[in-house]
């Protein structure tokens, strides 16, 4: 009896747990971590259609190309978050404000980041390497600390998502598509599975549309010749995926970039990005939520010339030592193909603080992971195996000081500042920081620093706005918010505090503009409208008020005292039917509601009269 698939399954099973845990341990530190004020407040904590978990809601994220939420179409993510927050859900208290258990968030994090590590480890495995290299491949994939961001920030599952769905989809249209030994209908099933689960990676991330260039290499690695069939599947995946991205950027063009390089500086830029991520790759030292590398910056540098040299140096050896081998050049290519999307070539809005970042680079270590199994001996010797062990042990302890970074807002920024003094970014945050601690005055200092590095940073000149707001210096507070929109016009937040600001003094006109541009701008920011009906009340616009509710309320449906609201503006307008629908709905969202149970009952007397 022929033991052989026995043992392949068991040293399967033996890998894939192998990597779950090594996971688990090396970002260990960040699964209690919190909520972090970057992106994860939009995408998380206050998005409105996060919670409940309902059809309608799930589905809500998929309608809205032409406006997507939080400006980027990425519906798949939103729906993974959705379910997260069902799971995370809990009592609100002093430590979970939110009513959401952090600790869901990032452990799922986790698991997404292990199950990429163990589909690594299936693609490496079938290139041909042995089993033991395929899984010290895989490790290093699963433990180095350029993944350290994506795992432990809460946003990060976007990245994660989709590189999960992208290898999926790899692993599912490569192998052994001989006719003796697979039937043309299952091919053919398999090629629409992995188109399905690639166009679905592109709605967690538009940046998975390198997996249409990375296709026809992996097959590659895996039969060692070229197909035809992986070759109308990529022109396949790259017609879709390049329709995908150039319709999604059409809709959502990118705001307040910046500085945009001339296309002869472009190429210049992403090989300075290329390069970057090649140290970063060799000596993952120094690694920080923003780098400052933005294009002005890499532009205005003297090493701009220079940094091609490095990226093109890798392929020069991977071609010149592909007489003997190919495994270096195909780990460089599949590296920096992965990497291309978010190289600069195509402005994207993250680049007016930097071109680079740990999570752009997510996917590519595939390509060192490939290389390490392939030159590690097919039976491991005692120096192979101590290599091996020491490099992962090596990386995973990186990787799990540098998660203790990303627990909070304080570590994280504290630690950027220190590891970019030019990071306006990190200043501007780290100063809220101060300012949630009520420490205003360390507060101002930080966000003045960071306002002398770029004067026109929006966000800054926002916040420093709220600061003088809080202390009663509304004429002060109206200029920094004026400030902030001539550099960001669409600064919706700034809109917002600039309404707030006009209508304390009653300036109730202006202030309705305002919140109706923040609307404009973010068409979830039901904030912004629920103040905007509140306006128009004042002003005497009641049915504008009745239109800026109702639309309030399709995006917050289950907040009573927007229902209540809604009532009273109905009850003006004579329409008693409907205030008492709201008025019932307010009451079962919360029963305590004394007043709205008071009109009801008007209401009701009226209808019966």
């Amino acid at each position: 009896m022929d033991d052989a698939p026995e043992q392949r399954r068991a040293a399967d099973l033996a890998a894939g747990a192998a990597l779950l845990v090594t996971s688990l341990l090396a970002f260990s530190p960040a699964i209690d971590g919190g909520f972090l004020n970057w992106d994860d407040e939009i995408n998380v904590t206050a998005n409105p259609h996060l919670r409940p978990l309902t059809l309608e809601n799930l589905s809500w994220y998929w309608r809205q190309f032409q406006t997507p939420y939080g400006g980027l179409y990425v519906p798949a993510t939103y729906n993974l978050l959705a379910l997260e927050a069902k799971v995370a859900a809990c009592p609100i208290s002093a430590e979970r404000p939110h009513g959401l258990d952090p600790r869901i968030f990032h452990l799922t994090n986790v698991l997404l980041h292990g199950l990429c590590a163990a589909l690594v480890y299936t693609l490496l495995h079938r290139a041909r390497a042995a089993p033991w290299a395929s899984c010290a491949g895989a490790l290093v994939f699963a433990v180095h600390p350029l993944h350290v961001e994506p795992v432990a920030w809460i946003t990060g599952v976007k990245d994660l998502l989709s590189s999960l769905l992208v290898l999926f989809a790899l692993l599912l249209a490569t192998g052994d598509w001989r006719l003796d030994r697979v039937s043309l209908a299952w091919r053919i099933v398999r090629l629409i599975g992995a188109t399905s689960l690639y166009a679905l990676a592109l709605t967690a991330k538009p940046a998975a549309i390198a997996g249409a260039l990375l296709l026809p290499i992996i097959d590659r690695l895996q039969s060692g010749r070229w197909r035809y069939q992986s070759g109308i599947a990529a022109i396949v995946w790259a017609t879709v995926g390049g329709v995908f991205v150039i319709a999604s950027k059409w809709a959502q063009p990118d705001h307040a970039i910046g500085f945009v390089p001339d296309w002869w500086q472009r190429p210049l830029v992403a090989a300075d990005a290329a390069a970057f991520y090649v140290v970063k790759l060799i000596l993952p030292v120094g690694l920080c939520a923003d780098y400052g590398r933005s294009p002005e910056y890499v532009c205005q540098s003297n090493w701009l010339y220079l940094a091609w040299l490095l990226p093109v140096l890798v392929l020069a050896i991977g071609i010149w030592a592909r007489r003997g081998t190919s495994h270096w050049l195909a780990a460089a290519l599949v590296f920096f193909i992965a990497c291309s999307p978010t190289l600069g070539i195509v402005p994207f809005g993250f680049q007016r603080f930097s071109t680079v970042a740990d999570r752009y680079a997510y996917l590519a270590l595939l390509g060192p992971a490939y290389f390490l199994s392939q030159v590690l001996p097919r039976r491991a010797s005692w120096p192979s195996a101590l290599f091996a062990s020491a490099l992962i042990v090596l990386l995973a302890a990186v990787s799990w000081q540098q998660s203790h970074v990303w627990r909070s807002d304080a570590t994280l920024w504290g630690h950027t500042a220190r590891n970019n003094a030019r990071s306006y970014l990190a200043l501007n945050n780290l100063g809220y920081v101060r300012q949630l601690e009520g420490d205003s005055p360390s507060a101002q200092r930080l966000y003045e620093a960071a306002l002398a590095i770029e004067p026109q940073y929006a966000d800054a000149l926002n916040n420093l706005g709220n600061l003088q707001y809080a202390r009663q210096m509304i004429s002060e507070a109206i200029a920094l918010y004026r400030q902030a929109l001539e550099a960001d016009p669409v600064h919706a937040q700034a809109h917002y505090n600039l309404a707030n600001a006009l209508r304390s003094l009653g300036q109730l006109g202006e202030a309705a503009l305002h919140y109706e541009r923040a609307a404009q701008i973010r068409p979830a920011y039901w904030k912004a409208l629920l103040s905007l009906a509140s306006v128009r009340l004042e002003l005497g616009q009641t049915v504008a008020a009745k239109e800026s509710f109702e639309r309030a309320l399709q995006i917050v449906p289950e907040f009573a005292a927007a229902h209540f609201a809604l009532a009273g503006v109905l009850v003006q307008l004579d329409d008693l039917p409907g205030a008492a629908e709201h008025l019932r709905a307010a009451l079962r969202l919360d029963p305590s509601m004394t007043a709205a149970g008071e009109l009801l009952r008007d209401v009701e007397r009226g209808l019966r009269h």
